[in-house]
């Protein structure tokens, strides 16, 4: 399922669909597979083939981060050195609406 989501992600050996992407990786993901969580969160954060979920795609790359998955562990440092530490408490940095 991972392989597949990839193959609609890149186009490789099919049209390019980023929505038809989103939905083999979603199935994958449920069912598992920790490539497939770091690269939904990634498509969920990006609005890529569906509309964007910054809360369920961060949480993809910590759950996938703690199976392991590289990516996802860098992107989460990557992420929380742009946004600060303040980003991943439960207490809000402002009352603005994102």
């Amino acid at each position: 399922m991972c392989n597949l989501g990839n193959c609609y992600y890149d186009g490789m050996g099919v049209i390019k669909d980023l929505n038809t992407a989103r939905v083999w990786f979603t199935r994958a993901a449920e069912k598992g597979d920790v490539d497939s969580k770091a690269a939904l969160g990634l498509m969920l954060l990006k609005a890529e083939g569906g509309p964007m979920d910054a809360k369920r795609g961060i949480a993809l790359w910590e759950e996938s981060s703690g199976e392991g998955h590289p990516v996802a562990r860098s992107n989460l440092k990557e992420l929380e050195r742009v946004l600060g530490s303040a980003r991943f408490t439960k207490e809000p940095r402002s009352s603005a609406k994102i």
